[in-house]
This record gives C-alpha cells, structure tokens and sequence, in this order.
C-alpha cells in the first residue's frame, strides 16, 4: 500500500472541507422555502379578492374580516378579466409594516411584487387606488401559526372555497359594455398636452368607457386625467416615451386632463 504525503493529506483534507461545507450551504438554501403567494386579483366579476396559495379566496370588506396566519407572503398582481374589458388600475395592500402599490401591465398578468410580512394580530386592506368604488377587501392574521401553512399547488387564483361574500361593484369583467370610442392624448417635447376625439379637441363626452391612446414625446413629463379633488389617474409616467393605450371609465361631472406639470385642461362628461 502506498503511503500518502503529509502535505498532500493535509491538502486532501482541506479540499474534503471545502465540498462538505458547499454541500451543507447548499442544502441549506434548497430547505428554504419560497413564501406563499398572497395574489391581489380581479375576478372576471370586476370584484377584488386575495387568493391565497391554497386557492382560498378572501373578500370579506369589513374588520376584522377573514383570518389568516401572520409570516412573509409573496405579494402578486393579477386579472381575470380579458385585457380588451380590463380598466387600469392600481393596485394598493396596506397595514402594519405594509405599503405596497403596483400597476398591471397586460403583458406581466399576473406579475409578482414583492415579498411582504404579515405581522400577527393585524388587520390589512387591499383596494384599488384608481377606482375607489370597487369595495375593498379586509383581512387580519391570526396570533400565532405560519403563513406556509396557506402554500398549495395553486400559484394564484383558482376555483377553490371562498371566504366571504362578494360585495363589489361589477365595474369590470364579463357583460360590460364595449368602449364608447377612442381618445388621442399627446404631450409634444414642449411638454403641451392635448386631448381630442375624431380630430377634434375634447370639450365633453357621453359618460361611459374610452380607450385612451397617449402618445407621450417627452422623457419628462406624463400624462394624467382626474375629477377635481380626487386621486389623479395617470395614464404615462414621467419618464415614459410612446405610445401607450388604457381603457378609463369616464363618470358624469367635470374633469380635468394635464401633463404631470403642465396647465391643466378641463371637460365636461355627461350622462
């Protein structure tokens, strides 16, 4: 038998070490589990709802609303509703330790967010800023237990049991009427924004849905309509360049339309 080295086992050794202490790191980052999807969905009704990783659904409105476990979740964004009857919308899950916004682009649906912690005992809100008159959807997590206990195979929304009665308002989804036309916004390299219809400037329009086709030519500024003392809905962001096409619903009253700093435009929508 031939003897080895005492530098060349003292160098075997080390080498030993070294794989062995690679296979425990990577054994330990496979054991780590991924956090559960707590998805903010739109339902093909128009109604908001948090679907959990199990494929419960919550939509409960009231606090403290439906429970589950406190722990870190991985916060995503979706719609079941058809891209050509969707509205833009915003995204909003707030409460203790929890700020999270987010858009939906049709070609990121679902799109994850950002992992957030759930901490115990709280009650969170899920709404969307942009359409306020969706009911929101309250939930509170419980004491103690872990948010892995909602993983499941369902990565999203899913027909599974329900937790709550849907009382929002069918603004969006199947049986909605069909955009009433399209609307052409541009902001110039100037920074002038202008709103028009068949060529002509926008003064006022029927209240229903429009699509909005904004060509944005500038890198600083973007382009936003709103009713008067209410949130702004914007359509680019300053740093856009592009086209870019949303569907809005108009409701009756006056409203305003404006780049991010420039003069802002008014018009009538009536019933």
């Amino acid at each position: 038998m031939t003897a080895i080295p005492v530098l060349d086992r003292v160098r075997l050794v080390i080498v030993l070490v070294g794989v062995l202490a690679l296979a425990g790191s990577l054994d330990v980052q496979d054991s780590r589990a991924a956090p559960p999807p707590l998805t903010l969905n739109i339902n093909v009704n128009g109604s908001l709802e948090v679907v959990l990783g199990n494929g419960t659904h919550v939509r409960t409105s009231s606090a403290p609303g439906a429970v589950i476990p406190p722990g870190p979740y991985l916060a995503i964004v979706a719609s079941d509703v058809p891209d050509t009857q969707d509205i833009y919308h915003m995204f909003h899950l707030f409460g203790p330790g929890v700020n999270v916004s987010s858009e939906l682009l049709p070609c990121e649906n679902p799109a994850p967010v950002n992992t957030v912690m759930l901490q115990p005992s709280s009650t969170y809100v899920y709404e969307d800023s942009r359409h306020p008159d969706l009911t929101h959807v309250v939930f509170s997590t419980s004491s103690g237990g872990s948010s892995a206990d909602t993983a499941g195979s369902a990565g999203g929304p899913s027909t599974a049991k329900s937790t709550g009665s849907v009382g929002n308002s069918s603004v969006v989804g199947s049986g909605i009427r069909k955009p009433l036309g399209t609307l052409i916004a541009t902001i110039d390299s100037a920074g002038h924004a202008t709103l028009s219809r068949n060529g002509k400037g926008v003064t006022a329009l029927k209240a229903g849905r429009y699509k909005i086709t904004v060509d944005d030519r500038t890198p600083k500024l973007g382009f936003a309509i709103e009713r008067p003392h209410r949130a702004s809905v914007v359509l680019t962001g300053a740093t856009f360049v592009g086209k870019h096409t949303v569907t809005v619903t108009l409701s009756v009253g006056g409203w305003l339309f404006y780049s991010s700093t420039g003069a802002k435009h008014d018009f009538e929508v009536v019933a």
